[in-house]
């Protein structure tokens, strides 16, 4: 018998996939390239969320 999953449960799998490959991408970047790297990408996600944030909310 398949294995038939829903639509939410292929949206959860492919959340816990990119969680399960991306993790230890991450972490060998921030071993091998330093903070020097990482903090302004940090910081560019978290202005790219909040501009996101406030556009939705005053558009």
């Amino acid at each position: 018998m398949p294995l038939m999953l829903t639509l939410p449960q292929l949206f959860l799998a492919g959340l816990g996939a990119g969680q399960f490959i991306g993790a230890p991408i991450g972490a060998h970047m921030v071993v091998s390239k330093g903070t020097r790297f990482i903090r302004p990408v940090f910081i560019s996600m978290v202005l790219a969320v909040t501009a996101r944030l406030i556009w939705q909310n005053f558009h």
